[in-house]
């Protein structure tokens, strides 16, 4: 009986790994008072970028958050926290069958120096399939990598029915409305299987080549039992329309955000994309 797939092979070259090693340092956890609430990371300048629900109450922004980028092992304190600015730079948090949003992006009380270097000048868009690499803090604990693969679209469903097949008990959570509604979906997330929950929320998510392609924002659980969680699949948030959110956002508040995505080649789409929907054909933000 043979169950192998040469797509499992996908970070199977040592470049890589050490690749996705060296990138993972730009990934820390955010805080509330010394109470671990999930994962972000450097995405430019002393900015970071997570998702809306792990900073927010009740649609307030927490109070004395706080980052650290070296939480990788138990029997170590953290060196170093950053503490973060009260007001978001920008923010967008929206539910609808069509359309989701869920980012913030806060800016650290330090100064680019004191940090690793972001990941913006590591953005693509996402590929249609291959592999991936989520890296977070689940459950509150140390930093940890998950390798997993993209399902793509036209498998979804083949892998939503083999996780229920293989967990008889399971609650079926996703139904024919699902795949009907998410054909529409805008963003197109990124759906893959993987081990990070709960914590894990905001996590950068990478491609085979060490791009970053997306943001890990959540997946389709139920409990199997007393204390014990699963989920069918997980996703991830492209990036693509949130960095457009960012630029609308801080158009005529921070003109450094529109210069550091102008400063890298690979953003060149975004800011088209973020000027066409704002400015007149004269605006002077522009960097085409």
């Amino acid at each position: 009986r043979e169950e192998f797939s040469k797509e499992t092979q996908c970070f199977s070259e040592i470049k890589t790994v050490k690749t996705l090693m060296d990138l993972s340092a730009s990934v820390c956890q955010v805080r509330h008072n010394n109470q671990a609430r999930g994962t972000e990371f450097l995405l430019f300048g002393t900015c970071i970028l997570t998702n809306a629900h792990v900073v927010t109450d009740e649609g307030q922004l927490l109070d004395k958050l706080s980052v650290s980028f070296d939480f990788e092992d138990l029997t170590t304190a953290s060196k170093q926290e950053f503490a973060i600015k009260k007001k978001p730079l920008a923010y967008e948090k929206k539910y609808t069958p069509q359309h989701t949003m869920d980012y913030a992006v806060l800016e650290l009380k330090t100064s680019a120096e004191a940090l690793p270097p972001p990941l913006l000048e590591h953005y693509s868009a996402p590929p249609v399939r291959g592999g991936v690499c989520i890296i977070g803090h689940p459950d509150g604990g140390v930093k940890k990598m998950d390798m997993s693969l993209i399902i793509e679209r036209l498998k979804q469903e083949d892998a939503v029915n083999k996780h229920i097949s293989d967990h008889p008990e399971c609650v079926q959570v996703i139904g024919e409305k699902y795949f009907e509604t998410r054909q529409g979906l805008d963003g197109n997330q990124i759906e893959y299987n993987t081990c990070f929950f709960h914590g894990s929320s905001g996590s950068p998510v990478f491609d085979e080549f060490g791009n970053v392609i997306g943001m890990h924002s959540g997946g389709y659980g139920y409990k199997k039992g007393k204390g014990s969680f699963d989920s069918i699949i997980e996703f991830a948030q492209p990036l693509l329309p949130i960095l457009v959110s960012i630029l609308r956002q801080t158009k005529d508040k921070r003109r450094y955000v529109w210069e550091s995505f102008c400063a890298e080649k690979n953003t060149k789409l975004v800011v088209k994309l973020a000027d066409d929907m704002t400015f007149k054909p004269e605006s002077t933000n522009s960097c085409a």
